[in-house]
């Protein structure tokens, strides 16, 4: 399966939101190794210690046959065997299984710490403080808890083992271990609030914008791959589209365009009484209004900053809709002039001299529109 990668809009305007999370401990434990059961793992410790069986004796009130049947049940699965000087000693099978033991008891005293996002169900560091619900800005949007919290009581939950890979975490265990070692999570009951800033968001469909390239700088982003399994949370990002006429206006006009009638109707009668210069401020005219005939309507997208050519394909908001990111913040006004060509060129379906005209545009009542979005596209990218 090959790479998926997605293309994202940098946007203008950053967005700004406080993200639920839950705050949680992580430890390991190893499948075949507890399915032993406690003194068979005890015994795996003391041999892989080097520690004498006298130990056990010391440590614990049970009798000598009771622990020799022990050894000889970890010596037919091949963990143990009595050496050549008649001491029970590690496999080389066992002495792997001491090393996961070693491994995982290290790991768990270190009470590892991460924070779980409350809407895509990822696993995050825990280097971000939190904040408590009475801490958050009132202007700043506090997206909703979307995530089952009975889900992260089970073994290996959402992309947990992923997670830990990418931190090194696991590096030391081979493959079969890796399918082996089940990871819990103990969270913390209260629900927690990570400041994130949104800077990308995905581009539409190119059947939907005018242009290929905006004003804004495309990204591409590498998708690592199962992250849209982990959890299928959908996202309402909020978004304004805004309709309106453009205009291009031949600069070369201005000081004629109060007799361009009057010239028209003479060239009707008497063309022959128009001076060459008359017949071209006509012409100029002309080839003015058929651009004006051919380009139509259009919409501005205030959150991306791209031209469509059609209201995009999202429902348009009701009023019992509720908006949890919200995009915005670009003018019409602040499109860049290569933007304009590019959006002229594929309006008329050919490129013209833009250094002889001005645009102007009338603008219509802007139109709220909400997409549903899956959250791992916004929330799992380009965040801080």
């Amino acid at each position: 399966m090959g790479e998926v990668v997605r293309t994202y809009v940098q946007l203008a305007q950053p967005v700004h939101l406080y993200c639920p999370v839950l705050v949680g401990r992580v430890s390991l434990s190893y499948r075949d190794i507890e399915d032993l059961g406690r003194f068979a793992k005890y015994l795996i410790w003391v041999l892989g210690t080097g520690e004498g069986l006298q130990m056990v004796q010391e440590v614990t009130l049970l009798r000598q046959w009771v622990v020799e049947e022990e050894l000889r049940f970890l010596q037919s699965i091949g963990l143990a065997a009595l050496g050549d000087t008649g001491k029970w000693q590690l496999t080389d099978v066992g002495r792997r299984y001491y090393s996961l033991l070693a491994f995982i008891d290290s790991f768990n005293a270190k009470q590892h710490r991460v924070q779980i996002n409350g809407v895509t169900g990822h696993f995050m560091g825990d280097d971000v403080p939190l904040l408590t619900s009475d801490k958050l800005d009132a202007g700043t949007t506090a997206l909703p808890m979307k995530i089952v919290r009975q889900l992260y009581q089970n073994p290996n939950p959402a992309d947990s083992k992923v997670f830990l890979g990418r931190l090194g975490y696991l590096e030391s265990l081979t493959e079969h271990e890796l399918d082996k070692v089940e990871i819990y999570v103990q969270y913390d009951p209260d629900e927690m609030y990570r400041p994130m800033t949104v800077v990308n968001c995905p581009v539409l469909t190119d059947d939907e914008s005018l242009v290929v390239e905006g004003p804004l700088n495309r990204v591409s982003v590498p998708d690592d791959g199962g992250a849209d399994e982990v959890y299928d949370a959908t996202l309402s990002v909020e978004s304004k589209v805004i309709p309106f006429q453009l205009r291009l206006i031949d600069q070369r006009l201005d000081l004629y365009r109060h007799a361009l009638s009057a010239m028209q109707e003479l060239m009707a009668f008497a063309p022959e009484l128009l001076s060459d210069t008359a017949q071209q401020l006509l012409q100029w005219w002309e080839r003015e209004q058929e651009y004006q005939q051919v380009i139509p309507v259009m919409y501005f997208h205030t959150g991306t900053g791209d031209v469509l050519k059609q209201i995009p394909e999202y429902r348009v908001k009701l009023d019992y809709w509720t908006s949890e990111i919200a995009l915005g913040g670009l003018a019409i006004g602040s499109l860049p002039p290569s933007h304009w060509e590019s959006v002229v060129q594929t309006a008329l379906g050919k490129a013209i001299a833009m250094t002889n005209y001005r645009l102007e545009w009338e603008t219509g009542t802007p139109i709220t529109v909400c997409q549903r979005t899956t959250s791992e596209l916004i929330l799992g990218k380009e965040v801080g």
